[in-house]
């Protein structure tokens, strides 16, 4: 997700508009199947399927910005190979966020990033070193539009677009977060966890 929030141009960013696959509520009605086809990740079998020609069994194709958001029809997502139970989760957590915060009606929501200088999320840091950290080597490329994603040029924090300025803000928790630079103090945001958890910037 950081690759589509920084790295990518243009850049998505962190902010984005939730509508219900453009109001049908189905991933797979035709805009949603749209959306998917325009992320590389329709027809299936796709290039993260075993059949597809995949080497890495058990992998599904992930998009960024999700096709459950009208930021997907800009065009020009990006997607990525990951392991199913993975895929499946993240997609169970934002399907849930969706229900309980936006009463499954339309809305704009951010994605924060926790903890991006941790190990194995270089991308997250591209928010300050777009040049130095999008390098995009690992085993599971980062597809948009048909080919791997390439590095930015963009060397300095100041020159990425206005959608990627981002901050790092520590949260009431003591987690730090990585959000857009115009986020507003003590805005309240869920915590994915085995159990429910707000913070709070």
């Amino acid at each position: 997700m950081c690759w589509g929030a920084y790295c990518t141009k243009p850049s998505f960013g962190a902010t984005l508009k939730y509508d219900r696959y453009g109001g049908t509520g189905k991933r797979d009605s035709d805009i949603g199947k749209a959306r998917q086809k325009s992320a590389g990740c329709l027809p299936r079998p796709n290039r993260c399927s075993t059949s597809g020609g995949n080497p890495r069994a058990g992998e599904n194709c992930d998009e960024y910005p999700f096709a459950s958001t009208s930021d997907a029809d800009k065009g020009g997502q990006v997607s990525k190979c990951v392991i199913s139970r993975h895929n499946s989760r993240q997609g169970r957590i934002i399907q849930q966020y969706y229900g309980s915060s936006c009463n499954s009606q339309p809305c704009k929501f951010i994605v924060g990033f926790g903890n991006p200088a941790a190990a194995g999320v270089q991308y997250c840091q591209a928010y300050s070193n777009p040049h130095g950290k999008c390098i995009n080597n690992q085993i599971a490329k980062i597809y948009k539009n048909g080919a791997p994603d390439v590095r930015p040029t963009t060397k300095k924090r100041s020159e990425l677009e206005p959608v990627a300025q981002s901050a790092l803000l520590r949260m009431s928790s003591g987690m730090e977060v990585l959000l857009p630079i115009d986020t507003l103090l003590n805005t309240t945001f869920v915590h994915p966890t085995a159990r429910n958890n707000t913070m709070k910037t």
